[in-house]
């Protein structure tokens, strides 16, 4: 009779802890994937501003210190597309759905 509430407990405990470590792990993924977009999304503004540069002759920007620092336009720029294309979609949530670590 007095072991079953105390194994049960046990039990109630691992789960928590099991949830726990859950969302500390979706947490830390999605932060990831938030990383990941951002990364993508700054890579296509240095492609798309190298292009622009080109087509203007070359002139360097005022936020930029000229076109050598940016990245051609090329396959290289391409690779960083991520594949998963719902985890991009994903990051369009309204603002304070959920507060990620930044």
């Amino acid at each position: 009779g007095e072991e079953e509430p105390r194994h049960f407990q046990a039990q109630v405990d691992r789960l928590h802890e099991q949830i726990a470590a859950a969302q500390e792990s979706a947490t830390r993924t999605r932060a990831a994937e938030v990383a990941a977009h951002r990364a993508h999304l700054q890579a296509t503004i240095a492609r798309l501003e190298a292009e622009v540069s080109a087509l203007q002759g070359h002139r360097p920007s005022p936020q930029t210190s000229g076109p050598e620092v940016l990245p051609a336009p090329g396959p290289q720029a391409r690779a960083e597309v991520p594949m998963r294309r719902q985890s991009v979609a994903g990051v369009n949530r309204p603002a304070g759905s959920q507060p990620l670590p930044l």
